[in-house]
């Protein structure tokens, strides 16, 4: 399983070690959550697949050489690339859980996705393929701002280096030119429906049908315009639309796990704004609803076995991204909106969490570690920046506020130094509570005696 540094992949790891799989976790990054899971049997250090795709075939061949493992689970796009073109090298040593090169390069398409789409009947957001800067501006007038704005492509490449780029709000001329300076061309850009609800259709596809779903609707994202899932909860998903997806991955050409990302318009319609073909950020939430789509895909894979009808993941399960609640707790209490600052700290039962877990710390403690690391690099960045616009400007400049901020990591640190106690004080009132209840219960007139 690659690319461990990632909250996907450490749902994944305990997925798999959960149905019995001893699993080695990889990663190009320092410290790694993944690498701290209970759940992950080795660890091991490759090349990022991102800057270094040889490199990184080059390790995982060397990898598998010297010790046999059943299947390689990529954990992100890069990876995912990096190992589809390197199968010739990987393929004759272990299984890939992945399908044709060819299938891999357009899942990774967005235009592809909304020719898909409308070829099965499932609408897509109002949008246009802009090439060029002429192509763009007309798209602008044509939607006005605020639009949202996707590379064409999950992976952009910048020189040597990939990175992944999700899509955004654009508010204004100086945010699009900035945009485009990080993705380039082509881009789509599409009307933004705003306030429509953000659903999650998962699972996985394999053998010409459904093996797996988990329908979620996201409740929070962050950001809270074109996010990722913040405080999301498991529905049970209509069978039209189940049998839609289920055609739509099917005119892709895809098999394994996957994600879509659906909005519901105002007629009731689904319509599809994002496809991923891996595992994802909220997969912990298919977990704990009874889905375990990294294993039954890794089943699947071996032996080409699963069982008969579909695995859903049961409704009424929650999930909860603690950067991302903390952020959002932090935006309403700065909008003076209380109430719902009350409503992201509240606590509720069967909830799923990106990273934590009662039995399985370290990845949580890890992550902060992560976030205090990166937020001294932000701010290290401020500063150069700060001072190479101090060395061009020969006008006395307002003074900035890099010296008063505080890192984000920390902060988050704080949060969970903080909010730990609280938690457990929670959980040990409500237990007392149960307790106190149960026992009037058994001493209530009438009531059996063991």
């Amino acid at each position: 399983m690659t690319d461990a540094e990632e909250r996907s992949v450490v749902a994944a790891v305990r997925g798999l070690a959960r149905a019995g799989y001893e699993v080695t976790a990889t990663s190009s990054q320092r410290p790694a959550a993944g690498f701290w899971s209970r759940a992950a049997k080795q660890r091991l250090r490759l090349p990022d697949a991102r800057e270094d795709q040889l490199g990184f075939v080059e390790r995982l061949e060397e990898t598998l050489e010297r010790q046999r493992h059943d299947v390689l689970l990529p954990g992100t796009e890069a990876s995912m690339l990096a190992a589809s073109a390197g199968r010739e090298r990987l393929a004759r040593l272990t299984h890939l859980g992945i399908p044709p090169h060819e299938v891999v390069e357009q899942s990774l398409d967005k235009g592809a996705l909304m020719e898909a789409a409308a070829a099965n009947g499932i609408a897509s957001p109002k949008g246009m393929v802009s090439r060029d800067w002429t192509e763009l501006d007309a798209a602008a007038r044509n939607f006005g701002f605020p639009f949202v704005l996707k590379p064409q492509r999950s992976l952009v490449s910048r020189g040597d280096v990939l990175r992944h780029c999700g899509s955004v709000l654009v508010h204004d001329e100086q945010e699009l030119e900035q945009r485009i300076g990080q993705f380039g061309f082509p881009v789509i850009v599409q009307h933004a429906e705003r306030g429509a609800p953000v659903y999650s259709f998962a699972g996985v596809y394999a053998g010409g049908r459904l093996l797996a779903c988990a329908f979620a609707r996201y409740f929070r994202t962050w950001p809270p315009e074109a996010g990722s899932a913040s405080f999301a909860e498991t529905r049970l998903p209509d069978p039209a639309l189940t049998e839609q997806v289920a055609s739509l991955i099917r005119e892709i050409g895809w098999e394994g796990i996957f994600e879509l990302e659906l909005l519901q318009l105002e007629d009731g319609r689904f319509a599809v704004i994002d496809f991923n073909p891996r595992v994802y950020g909220s997969l912990s939430l298919a977990l704990s609803a009874g889905a375990n789509l990294p294993a039954i895909w890794c089943d699947w894979v071996r032996t080409g076995e699963a069982a008969s009808g579909v695995v859903t993941a049961r409704p009424g399960v929650r999930y909860r991204f603690e950067d991302a609640e903390l952020r959002n707790f932090v935006s309403m209490v700065s909008q003076a909106r209380l109430g719902e600052a009350l409503g992201i700290a509240r606590p509720r039962r069967e909830v799923a969490h990106a990273y934590f877990s009662w039995g399985d710390p370290g990845p949580l403690v890890v992550h902060a570690i992560e976030l205090v690391k990166h937020g001294r690099e932000q701010r290290a960045a401020s500063r150069r920046s700060a001072a190479a616009s101090r060395q061009g400007s020969t006008q006395m400049s307002r003074p900035g506020k890099t010296g008063a901020v505080v890192s984000s990591g920390i902060q988050l640190l704080l949060a969970y130094l903080v909010a730990l106690p609280f938690v457990l004080l929670v959980r040990v009132l409500r237990s007392i509570k149960w307790r106190v209840l149960g026992r009037r219960s058994a001493r209530a007139p009438g009531a059996e005696r063991a």
